[in-house]
């Protein structure tokens, strides 16, 4: 039985840019909680812009679709999603300006979102990687870097194979940030 929940069309348009696996999850969970998906594959400028502005710590995103060898192929798709939480006229990421209480309680509404997805995963055998528990060791406390809306396939990749002037830009927005430079 479908739920009263439906993806947009930004989110129905994000959702054919990931693999079939998360479209899967994704699938199921709107069925039950109402979230939209903020993004599923990108490019790898885009990925450059969120490394500058802090929303990622690396070059190699599974958020990239690649072909076998490594190289950036728009026409695979992307191996991660993010995804928000939705409710009509609140905006979902927790605020400096929010009360401590209202804060906590939009973050509690990610996990809340990804122990759905978790679950899902888990009946269906989809092996993921949470960006609320990177390791999946269950303690959300072992990690430096929270990405609440993230989830991806634990599938190995090839390696993110970028040249030239990409390179460059990419590699001069992760050591601005104090990271390792993509090799």
């Amino acid at each position: 039985m479908a739920g009263p929940f439906r993806f947009g069309t930004a989110s129905s348009s994000q959702l054919t840019t990931v693999h079939h696996d998360l479209a899967i999850i994704m699938g199921e969970a709107i069925e039950i909680f109402d979230f939209s998906i903020h993004q599923g594959a990108r490019t790898v400028e885009e990925q450059i812009r969120n490394i500058r502005k802090g929303a990622s710590k690396t070059l190699d995103s599974r958020h990239i679709p690649r072909n076998t060898d490594g190289e950036y192929d728009p026409n695979a798709k992307g191996m991660a999603a993010d995804c928000l939480p939705y409710t009509k006229g609140v905006n979902a990421w927790p605020q400096d300006d929010d009360a401590p209480k209202v804060r906590q309680k939009k973050a509690h509404r990610f996990y809340y979102m990804q122990g759905i997805f978790y679950t899902i995963a888990k009946r269906n055998n989809i092996d993921i990687i949470q960006g609320v528990d990177w390791d999946m060791d269950g303690n959300f406390f072992d990690q430096t870097f929270d990405d609440l809306p993230h989830i991806q396939l634990a599938t190995r990749l090839p390696k993110l194979r970028v040249e030239g002037e990409l390179l460059e830009m990419a590699n001069e927005a992760l050591l601005s940030r104090g990271l390792k430079a993509h090799a």
